[in-house]
């Protein structure tokens, strides 16, 4: 039960992470068409970014609208809406370069590399597109250099280099506080199930002791009465067997009263209880 839990919620983070990425990417491209003057001046960047925005919208109301997405579904609606920065953030840059405004041609992709650390669905799709993107940038800034005035990339691929580093030590911490909270999940719901296995546990071992000392007394009475040996015989090897178990329920009871905490039910829930358990297991 633990482990399904568990696996939902993962399921659920990616999810959501999925959306936040593919909106924000939407809304970035907006902007970008509103305040870039390169989408207004060349043509090729006005329809990636257009294509890109698109694409960001479309996963988003995908997820938004699904109720069936997986962490692959996640993964691949995450890569769909970061593969085409792979051209969103080259045409740009060769677009400076033609026109001799070239600036800090590789800060998108430090931006990039830090927004994929935080908002990856899961710790190998993060891995693998900080890598991709860190590659993309190393060879952009190595077409660059054929063209553009030294200056502008004077701390490449350094700069680069230390983003990446930085983007991976940011995604595994990310990953492992994730990984902490499911297990902090797990564990609650573990004292749960303990909690009320122990009030059944109380409520079993107050409703057999009543009955347990009428046994006794009854078995007794037969015994006196001239009751045939062999089922007195019977009867009280049984009544013993019930007795152990009612002395180790008994010597254990503030251990269990502790776990079960306020849960401990009444001996009257007890067969409700069972019969709920039962129905699960059917």
């Amino acid at each position: 039960m633990g482990t399904t839990a568990s696996g939902t919620a993962t399921t659920s983070q990616a999810v959501r992470a999925t959306i936040l990425v593919a909106i924000l990417v939407a809304l970035t491209n907006v902007v970008s068409l509103a305040l870039d003057p390169r989408d207004h001046a060349n043509r090729a960047v006005l329809v990636v970014d257009v294509c890109h925005g698109a694409i960001g919208l479309a996963v988003a109301v995908w997820f938004i609208r699904g109720s069936n997405a997986s962490i692959a579904v996640c993964e691949l609606g995450f890569a769909v809406v970061a593969l085409p920065f792979v051209v969103g953030l080259w045409l740009p840059a060769i677009s400076d370069l033609e026109t001799g405004h070239l600036s800090e041609p590789l800060l998108p992709h430090h931006f990039l590399l830090l927004g994929i650390a935080v908002s990856a669905p899961t710790l190998r799709i993060g891995i693998a597109f900080i890598v991709l993107f860190a590659l993309h940038a190393l060879v952009l800034g190595h077409v660059l250099a054929a063209g553009a005035d030294p200056a502008s990339l004077a701390h490449e691929p350094g700069m680069t280099l230390l983003f990446t580093v930085i983007a991976g030590l940011m995604l595994f911490t990310a990953h492992r506080r994730r990984q902490l909270a499911q297990r902090v999940v797990a564990a609650e719901q573990r004292a749960r199930m303990l909690a009320d296995v122990a009030g059944m546990l109380l409520a079993l071992r107050d409703r057999a002791n009543t009955p347990l000392q009428t046994m006794e007394i009854a078995v007794a009475m037969l015994a006196e009465d001239g009751g045939t040996p062999e089922h007195i015989a019977i009867l009280q090897r049984a009544l013993s067997r019930l007795a152990t178990v009612q002395q180790t329920l008994a010597r254990s009871g503030a251990e269990i009263a502790g776990i079960a905490g306020e849960s401990a039910m009444l001996p009257t829930d007890l067969e409700q209880s069972l019969r709920e358990i039962l129905r699960e297991h059917e």
